[in-house]
């Protein structure tokens, strides 16, 4: 869980996603670590009724097939915040059905992450390209070229 207690790292690091795990470990390896993490989940929701087998078994399939993409740390900050009550909460049984909709809105939350993100590095590529020290105006330009050696003047235009 250490890694999950930095957002940016989990959302914006280069962790493997669930499908890049099945491709280099072979097909079931993100099944297997799913299985873990959402029992896990199971375990600390302190519902009476855990998630059965045949639950589990289904839920992995459509996270494996639908949030593939998801990086490994990603989902282990989804369940961080999942098990911090920040998506919703079981109610006697554990939910498959709550646990895709809390990865529906995790989701969203990482889709707004990553766009501002883009917009901060975009402007920061702006505000570094206006701010060089190498730009110069077009005035400051004409003015070195006066100052140089007719050949030197010629060689740039």
């Amino acid at each position: 869980m250490e890694i999950t207690r930095r957002p940016a790292r989990c959302l914006f690091g280069n962790a493997p996603s669930l499908w890049d795990a099945n491709r280099a470990y072979g097909y079931g390896t993100a099944q297997e670590w799913l299985a873990y993490q959402i029992t896990d989940l199971s375990e600390f929701s302190g519902a009476r009724d855990k998630i059965t087998d045949r639950q589990l078994d289904q839920l992995i399939q459509l996270v494996t097939d639908d949030y593939g993409f998801l990086s490994l740390a990603e989902f282990m900050l989804f369940c961080r915040r999942f098990k911090r009550g920040l998506y919703c909460k079981f109610y006697g049984s554990v939910d498959p059905i709550s646990i895709m909709q809390g990865l529906n809105e995790f989701c969203r939350e990482r889709e707004e992450a990553r766009s501002q993100q883009e917009r901060q590095q975009h402007e920061r590529t702006r505000w570094l390209q206006r701010h060089s020290p190498l730009n110069v105006s077009h005035e400051e330009y004409l003015n070195q070229v006066k100052q140089m050696q007719p050949s030197e003047a010629n060689a740039i235009k």
